[in-house]
């Protein structure tokens, strides 16, 4: 393997501050370190790397985030198909977590991340199993990975409180290019002790929580139901509802919602391609920036979305 890079008069395109800047120019590497951005005309850099790469026609860019995606499961990419979210979360998504295991999981992790990798992404918040796998898999293939693993008390399939804080507390800093954060399916996927576990364990060891919010009517019905009030007033009685929490979706928040979730720092995954396949609706992104809502891209999992191309989200 090249041990020094050198990227040849490529158009690179990227901000300092709030500036845009866009100009021709070379990158050298060295190892996995940007050593230098400089002139186009350093011949003896060149000269003295392992490997040139003419960029004449190409573009360079920072790397990109996926705030938003499931590793896996990679084996029913495409099998389920004109499904609204619950029947299809039902008939085929829950099924394939209750046989899921860490063999399994390492090949989704290799499969999702080469191809996030092939598409720009450097980074991705991955809500998802066995979270150590993962980690292993990030440093083998070099992509930085922030895992939150499915937590749920209530159905099988998913990791369980106690195992999920383990995980939390062990790698809750980067072990090389992977971490964990606190995460769950849904609100009324975990009983009020499992969230108790979880926005402890995230802010005793620092850390962000992620979920799914708003992705359908019947789940904040669902929410309602379990609770007895809308989502953002249980996570404000856990001590969830503040900057560190990341919220995927969010298509059906109200108004009032929208203006609460702005005032907590609250941030949002918008994943637009997922939302049209499980005809969840169309979040409302305009408003949320109007607001001031810090809003980023999510692919979603291949089974969501059948591509992880972060492109084709915008």
């Amino acid at each position: 393997m090249a041990n020094k890079i050198a990227i040849k008069d490529v158009f690179m395109v990227s901000y300092v501050g709030d500036e845009l800047i866009q100009h021709r120019t070379s990158i050298f590497i060295e190892g996995n370190v940007i050593t230098k951005v400089g002139d186009t005309d350093q011949e003896n850099r060149f000269s003295n790397s392992d490997l040139v790469i003419e960029g004449k026609d190409l573009i360079a860019i920072p790397g990109l985030i996926n705030l938003h995606a499931h590793a896996g499961p990679t084996a029913i990419r495409g099998l389920a198909e004109d499904l609204r979210l619950s029947e299809w979360l039902k008939e085929y998504v829950n099924p394939a977590h209750k046989v899921l295991t860490a063999d399994d999981a390492e090949v989704d992790y290799e499969l999702s991340y080469l191809e996030m990798i092939k598409s720009g992404i450097t980074h991705v918040l991955d809500l998802y199993r066995f979270p150590h796998v993962g980690i292993n898999v990030a440093n083998r293939i070099g992509i930085r990975t922030t895992i939150a693993p499915y937590t749920s008390d209530v159905y099988e399939g998913f990791e369980k409180p106690e195992t999920a804080v383990k995980y939390i507390e062990k790698y809750h800093e980067f072990n090389g290019l992977g971490r964990v954060w606190a995460g769950f399916e849904h609100l009324s996927y975990c009983s009020e002790s499992c969230l108790q576990s979880i926005s402890k364990a995230a802010k005793e060891n620092g850390k962000g929580i992620h979920t799914h919010e708003f992705e359908t009517l019947d789940f904040v019905e669902n929410v309602v139901k379990t609770y007895g009030k809308r989502p953002l007033s249980v996570f404000k009685e856990f001590d969830m509802l503040n900057s560190n929490l990341i919220l995927a979706h969010c298509v059906w928040p109200t108004p009032e919602e929208l203006r609460v979730m702005a005032e907590s720092g609250v941030s949002v995954s918008h994943n637009p391609v997922s939302n049209m396949k499980l005809a969840s609706g169309i979040a409302p992104v305009t408003e949320m920036l109007r607001l001031g809502i810090n809003v980023g891209l999510g692919t979603d999992g291949v089974k969501e979305n059948n591509r992880l191309d972060i492109f084709q989200e915008m």
